[in-house]
């Protein structure tokens, strides 16, 4: 039979004044533990707290405390006073030689019944959040499931047990040791979302055309973590998602998955699901001209500035309209000198144009810039 963690006390008492120790006396199991919580929020460590109620004798009490095939760092364990008649006093902490054990002395003014609190960390046992969306058929709303899956190769059995793995999100329930187990803890219908095709012109080729194989465009899908939304309660942890669509005939269709990362309240989160062909952008450098040349005393070309002008024509074979993010590649220093559509500067060297392109239509997207202070 595989040997668990137990707790046990027995009670010193001071039998003689002229006797040099306490006396130490039967060995008495304590009772189940009142209250077990698990915190699963660091990635690294799981910290485990158990309430129980000690038995104190007048004077000085023994708790032995073993833990014979449980993964615990014996260096984090803790034991603090919940609840006590009388002040009561940790005397020491000892580790008994070639044991998976330690010896707590507390001393106690009188025999009383102690409510305490039992911390350590507990290694082998982590746990995964993962997410499943179901997408209306106009790809409005998202209905929206949290999932954490448990996973206890610890050596503790953990019944009737606190899992907390997010600010304010939690449940209670069981896990053996060797067990996985996966729970629902959330539930979201009608979350508005957006989708969105994203063109990066650092990556995708600007006349799609002309390649060897047939080019897609990334899609995702993005809504804000705000009360608004019907979240914002809590940051949403980061997990895998697995997202489908109602398919108009009561059934669903899988669209893809994706990592989902950590998202604060407030923040939007993207979740990509694939390529798609249905739009198409093709970009064009329509011309590349030196300006503003300045010349050394040799009449050399030392510096010089270059305009550059840029067509980019997007095309929606959708039958809704389509939200287009066109992500364009800038120089170090450079200057806007036109633009037929609003851009964000979103760093330095790159800008972002956001285009709705009604359905079934196109439109045309022209900028001309200028490349300050290029060497030749």
């Amino acid at each position: 039979m595989k040997l668990t963690r137990n707790l046990v006390i027995s009670s010193a008492l001071l039998l003689l004044l002229s006797q040099p120790a306490w006396a130490r006396l039967k060995l008495v199991t304590l009772p189940d533990r009142q209250a077990t919580q698990v915190q699963l929020e660091n990635d690294n460590d799981t910290l485990l707290s158990e309430e129980r109620e000690l038995n104190l004798q007048a004077g000085v009490t023994q708790v032995d405390f073993a833990w014979q095939n449980v993964q615990i760092q014996p260096q984090s364990i803790r034991l603090s006073v919940l609840e006590q008649q009388e002040p009561v006093q940790l005397l020491n902490v000892s580790y008994p030689p070639s044991a998976q054990a330690l010896v707590w002395e507390i001393a106690s003014p009188k025999a009383q019944t102690v409510r305490v609190r039992i911390s350590y960390l507990l290694q082998n046992i982590d746990r995964l959040v993962t997410y499943q969306g179901n997408v209306n058929k106009a790809e409005t709303e998202l209905n929206l499931l949290g999932f954490v899956v448990l996973r206890n190769f610890s050596g503790e059995d953990l019944s009737e047990t606190q899992f907390q793995f997010g600010q304010d999100q939690s449940f209670t329930g069981s896990v053996r040791d060797k067990e996985t187990k996966r729970v629902q803890f959330s539930k979201v219908d009608k979350i508005l979302i957006q989708k969105r095709f994203i063109f990066d012109a650092r990556i995708l080729p600007w006349e799609p055309e002309l390649a060897a194989e047939s080019v897609g465009i990334p899609v995702l899908y993005e809504f804000k973590n705000t009360p608004e939304n019907a979240l914002g309660l809590h940051p949403l942890l980061a997990g895998k998602a697995r997202l489908f669509i109602d398919d108009g005939k009561g059934g669903q269709i899988f669209l893809g998955e994706d990592q989902a990362a950590f998202t604060p309240v407030g923040e939007k989160i993207r979740l990509n699901i694939g390529n798609s062909r249905d739009v198409v952008v093709t970009q064009r450098k329509l011309s590349e001209t030196r300006v503003s040349e300045r010349r050394n005393n040799k009449n050399q070309v030392v510096l010089y500035d270059m305009e550059t002008v840029m067509q980019v024509t997007l095309e929606n074979f959708r039958e809704q309209p389509a939200l287009v993010t066109v992500k364009e590649s800038m120089p170090d220093e450079w200057t806007m000198q036109s633009s037929s559509l609003p851009f964000e500067k979103q760093q330095h060297d790159l800008i972002e144009f956001d285009v709705t392109i009604p359905a079934k239509d196109k439109l045309v997207l022209d900028y001309s810039y200028v490349q300050q202070n290029v060497r030749p």
